[in-house]
């Protein structure tokens, strides 16, 4: 029983690891970005979206983020 747990454990990381790889593709294919949906609000800066873009690492290279 524990050799089936390790193995079904051990053929669910490439499926985690590709998932994980279409979620961010698609993240990043949206038109405007993860940040366009605060594009419409009138309140919303330059200085805020650079503030944002930092924060959730968007400025950095794709490898890294």
């Amino acid at each position: 029983m524990g050799r089936y747990i390790v193995r079904r454990l051990l053929q669910a990381l490439p499926l985690l690891f590709a998932i994980s790889v279409a979620s961010f593709a698609i993240l990043k294919a949206t038109p405007g970005g993860p940040l366009a949906a605060y594009e419409g609000n009138p309140s919303f800066t330059e200085d805020d979206r650079l503030r944002l873009e930092h924060a959730f690492g968007l400025d950095r290279p794709l490898p890294i983020q």
